[in-house]
């Protein structure tokens, strides 16, 4: 598995990797973390458990997100993330992460602590 992370790493870039990326409106910029994290939630339900994630005002998923129930997004757009933005940036990373840890190979043989995989058969974790 690592391998082949590897090779996709040396291989592509984020021009490779097109995401559907929504803007939401922050109700409260001290509870934007709090704020999005459930409504992540709830779209995850409401889309047949789709993988979406979230940082600061971004909302991101590699399928388009089609059931939004209540939930209002300022902007979106299905393109490459913008290198030079931290919060898209990240918003890939953490997309690209719960993909990996969705996959059958990666459930049934590591365990993910902090962003972190941990191979079932060789590590503790405390």
């Amino acid at each position: 598995m690592l391998h082949c992370l590897a090779d996709w790493k040396i291989n592509n870039t984020t021009k490779d990797l097109p995401v559907y990326l929504y803007e939401m409106k922050l109700n409260n910029v001290e509870q934007r973390h709090q704020q999005n994290y459930a409504v992540t939630s709830e779209l995850a339900k409401l889309n047949n458990w789709q993988i979406i994630v979230y940082h600061d005002r971004y909302i991101a998923s590699m399928d388009e997100i089609k059931n939004w129930g209540e939930h209002v997004y300022t902007t979106s757009h299905n393109r490459c993330i913008n290198n030079d933005t931290t919060h898209e940036r990240k918003v890939l990373e953490r997309l690209l992460l719960r993909h990996v840890e969705k996959s059958s190979y990666a459930r049934k043989n590591y365990d993910v602590l902090n962003g972190s995989f941990w191979d079932r058969g060789t590590c503790t974790v405390a």
